[in-house]
């Protein structure tokens, strides 16, 4: 009998796209025609079979044709068994199946490519499910204007001197000077809010980084000129956060997932979050680039060399 097919879960009861004939249709064909095997093995692979006893069956071919050997129904069964996987798929009922299913062998290839393409849709609809699973963090980017920097200057008397760089358990968070290196007196400093601190960011927020920012450097709230930029991305209306921020379970379950290619090859991916040593930090933004050159280039077996 044959094997049942291994059904992925889908929203509101539906199955994920496949095509069972078109499977059954071309492996029957290959038994017809074992000479045909080698146009389809550069279309579809095993693992894109959609039922677990088909995907068996050409694993079992595919050996046979990497051996040299030809492929009939001898030769299947013999290699099934030996994979321990005949009774698995079906048995001799299963082969028989295969072997009548098809009077000719003239399609292979456009079976192979429904093959292909169903499960190429499989796994986009996967990928866009984990994406719609994935946690997303919030934060926020506040530029605020001084006319002076303050936190450099003698009169704040700090006890030593500052580049504007906070990290503190006030509610301002974080800060650092984004004006170094440039001409004048006028400064910048960034506000970085994180989780529940960067929503709302509001003009309350606004009054209270600043006094929070004077408790730090004492006299600076008379220093701010006014001007302030806002970059806040769970505001934007076509993004759900600032980051990708895994949930419990995700950051192993996915690690690296987000850096591999897809469209066999043709579609590639960097970026710091496609990292998986260095997540959401520049240099996991220098190593993932420096993998996708490699990926890229990888017909001409160019080395490229890892980030530091």
């Amino acid at each position: 009998m044959s094997a049942t097919a291994t059904v992925v879960s889908l929203p509101h009861g539906r199955v994920p796209p496949h095509n069972l004939d078109a499977e059954k249709s071309l492996l029957g064909g290959v038994l017809l025609d074992s000479q045909a095997f080698a146009e389809v093995v550069e279309i579809v692979r095993p693992e894109e079979f959609y039922r677990d006893a088909h995907r068996k069956v050409f694993e079992a071919m595919s050996a046979l044709f990497g051996k040299g050997q030809p492929i009939d129904r001898i030769t299947v069964k013999d290699e099934l068994t030996a994979l321990g996987a005949f009774d698995a798929v079906g048995g001799d009922e299963f082969i028989d199946l295969l072997d009548k299913i098809v009077p000719t062998a003239a399609n292979l290839a456009y079976y192979a490519k429904i093959i292909h393409e169903k499960s190429l849709a499989r796994r986009l609809i996967e990928a866009a499910s984990t994406i719609a699973q994935l946690g997303y963090g919030n934060n926020a980017k506040v530029m605020y204007g001084f006319t002076e920097r303050w936190w450099r200057h003698p009169a704040a008397k700090l006890p030593a001197p500052s580049n504007g760089s906070i990290f503190t358990d006030l509610p301002l968070q974080c800060t650092w000077e984004s004006s170094r290196g440039q001409a004048g007196e006028s400064g910048i400093l960034t506000n970085f809010l994180g989780g529940a601190g960067a929503k709302p960011v509001n003009a309350e927020r606004f009054d209270k980084f600043r006094e929070e920012l004077n408790r730090v450097f004492p006299g600076i709230a008379g220093k701010f000129d006014g001007k302030r930029a806002v970059m806040n991305w769970p505001e934007y209306k076509f993004t759900r956060g600032s980051y990708t921020c895994p949930l419990v379970g995700q950051y192993t379950t996915l690690l690296k997932v987000a850096g591999e290619p897809e469209l066999g090859g043709r579609l590639i991916f960097a970026g710091e979050h496609t990292s998986g040593d260095f997540s959401g930090f520049m240099n996991g933004a220098v190593q993932s680039g420096n993998r996708a050159a490699q990926e890229i280039l990888e017909p001409n077996k160019t080395e490229v060399p890892e980030a530091a």
